[in-house]
């Protein structure tokens, strides 16, 4: 491998990310002994003072961890998925970037340390609000459709995941909206291509997380922390009982970070709008029109 690579930051946390027990914590803490990560990577290079550096610090890490940060393949394979990366346009936005936003993360646990994204990434920088889409009925999806347009005609934007972009591509004809998309897919594959998920011709921002480590149950429970963290407020039209309660995590992400959830009231006798109700009988602010948006941004 080329030298020049020790001082490519973005391919230094590629080769970061691609560790599969390396988390923000662990991260931080490799830090604080290391003082870099290109210093990291050096040393990397030579197992037996990598060993005795934690052993001196008294960090300990597992085998796996520490075969994973002293494998040349590992390294190699980094190379070339960052080359694929780069060549597709993705952008690697990782902690050091001045571009990295942290402010988005201070009530994250398990951090990110890099971010792979594709479109408008001044979009970060706007509003961005979640409204929440399950299987709503007909009422719903006329309620859905009503603020997914005033949020655009507002040039704010709507956060989605990958679920979302489908669904609304194929039942709204909303694909060129004001949109950022969390999308959840293998980008650490030689074979990924960034078209298979993007509009063309778009003003989207496009998320990527990677898939390839997490268990499935994990793996959501972070894409939805990532969605929560980007964005300002949440919006739900219609929420029925759900038994895997995963509306209810979404809330309660919400109000931990100390931010609004709007609830627009149903029927008392329409099951689609049982946990609305419920919120709004709880104490979630109530949001009875479009223009109630405006004072909680």
């Amino acid at each position: 491998m080329k030298e020049i690579v020790y001082d490519n930051l973005n391919y230094l946390y590629v080769w970061i990310t691609l560790i599969e027990e390396m988390n923000y914590l662990t991260y931080i803490r490799l830090l604080k002994t290391f003082h870099s990560v290109q210093n990291l990577y050096v040393i990397s290079k030579q197992k037996n003072k990598l060993n005795n550096i934690l052993v001196q610090n008294n960090i300990i890490l597992s085998k796996k961890l520490i075969d994973q940060l002293t494998s040349f393949n590992l390294k190699e394979f980094s190379l070339k998925i960052y080359n694929n990366l780069i060549n597709q346009n993705i952008e690697i936005i990782h902690i050091e970037d001045l571009r990295f936003p942290k402010n988005k993360f201070y009530n994250m646990y398990n951090k990110p340390i890099c971010l792979f994204m594709y479109g408008n990434t001044n979009k970060l920088k706007e509003k961005i609000i979640y409204i929440h889409k399950e299987d709503f009925n007909k009422y719903g999806e006329y309620i859905y459709g009503i603020f997914i347009d005033y949020i655009n005609n507002q040039k704010w934007n709507s956060i989605l995941n990958i679920e979302g972009f489908e669904i609304d591509c194929k039942h709204f004809k909303r694909d060129n909206y004001n949109n950022i998309y969390v999308v959840n897919k293998n980008i650490f594959s030689i074979n990924f291509t960034v078209e298979n998920y993007i509009r063309k011709n778009s003003n989207n921002l496009y998320i990527f997380v990677p898939n390839n480590f997490y268990e499935i149950s994990k793996n959501k429970m972070y894409l939805t922390e990532l969605i929560v963290s980007f964005s300002n407020i949440c919006i739900i039209p219609q929420a029925k009982y759900d038994k895997k309660m995963y509306t209810k995590n979404i809330v309660d992400l919400f109000l931990e970070q100390g931010k609004n959830v709007l609830v627009v009231p149903g029927s008392i006798y329409c099951k689609y709008s049982y946990f609305s109700n419920y919120l709004i009988k709880e104490g979630a602010e109530v949001i009875l029109n479009k223009n109630d948006i405006n004072k909680y941004l």
